[in-house]
């Protein structure tokens, strides 16, 4: 059994002044001198006894009541179980939010965004929470807060998922470490994500959250989805003299719960469409892309794939 209010239990020692009132008002009967006793009445033994014994049950009802009192007042509950079910019991919880390219997909982002705000319209007052906005890496960590209307503020704040992958382990990790400085026993972590199967790749089975620690999953990923994913890119980091052409190659998979024949992948420079080709997936559900780019100029040049 567990109290949320124990101080309220140093009252159980009020539980000792009926006893106290009973003993110290304890007095010794008179002695009362009498002529003669034939005109009064003998008394029974079992009224005396009867006499006795209501005493000292009216004693306890007394001393039972206060107890009973001060044990409401420190607001018992049987186990942390029964805490939770009744929302008694405060929470200490980190929310990780999918913020990986594969979010961009329709509304999926949009629906995330609900569900953590859902998640954080349930807490009660008194909970602490934690937000990880994860990719590859955690791209956004905002530590323990009571300030729920705070942190539903930065959440709809969020305008957009990034462009990163999607690893689930390490921000798992860091969310378990996450609660290890946490205040409450109640630990939890929600995982708001699409689950794109391309990131299950490298779950550990060894490893599992710490004890006590409950696990929710909500997916907002669309029952039929079409993703084409960029997993590797190779570009000259350095351009020698007399070498203004220079090829870029990019491999690209489909990783959608239904698959993509042909997609279109862009290369950008400097904020301009250097080419566009589409790549047909028809019979694989990966393709390496060509580019052909011209670098005439001396300087720095920013690219991007999409």
């Amino acid at each position: 059994m567990v109290f949320l209010t124990p101080l309220f239990l140093l009252g159980l020692l009020a539980a000792l002044i009926p006893i106290a009132i009973h003993l110290i008002r304890k007095e010794k009967p008179p002695k009362l001198m009498f002529s003669t006793i034939r005109f009064l009445k003998k008394t029974s033994k079992k009224l005396v006894l009867f006499q006795q014994l209501q005493q000292i049950l009216l004693l306890l009802l007394r001393s039972i009541l206060i107890i009973l009192l001060v044990i409401a007042f420190a607001r018992p509950l049987v186990n942390q179980a029964v805490a939770r079910l009744l929302d008694a019991d405060p929470q200490s919880a980190v929310i990780l939010l999918d913020v990986s390219m594969s979010m961009q997909y329709a509304d999926t982002f949009a629906f995330a965004k609900e569900s953590v705000l859902d998640i954080l319209s349930d807490m009660t007052s008194g909970d602490e929470v934690a937000l990880i906005a994860f990719s590859d890496t955690a791209e956004i960590v905002r530590e323990f807060t009571t300030d729920i209307d705070s942190l539903s503020s930065f959440v709809e704040g969020l305008e957009q998922a990034g462009f990163g992958a999607t690893a689930y382990m390490p921000n798992l990790r860091l969310a378990d470490q996450l609660l290890e400085t946490s205040r409450f026993e109640n630990r939890a972590v929600y995982l708001v994500s699409d689950f794109q199967a391309s990131a299950s790749d490298e779950i550990n089975d060894g490893w599992k959250l710490s004890p006590g620690v409950t696990f929710s999953g909500l997916d907002v990923g669309k029952e039929s989805s079409q993703n084409l994913a960029l997993t590797d890119l190779r570009a000259p980091e350095q351009l020698l003299e007399d070498a203004a052409g220079q090829k870029i190659l990019a491999r690209v998979r489909s990783t959608g719960t239904s698959y993509l024949a042909t997609g279109d992948v862009t290369l950008v420079i400097n904020d301009q469409i250097i080419d566009r080709q589409t790549v047909d997936l028809s019979d694989q559900s990966e393709a390496v892309v060509t580019f052909d780019a011209n670098f005439e100029g001396q300087g720095s040049y920013t690219g991007e794939v999409r």
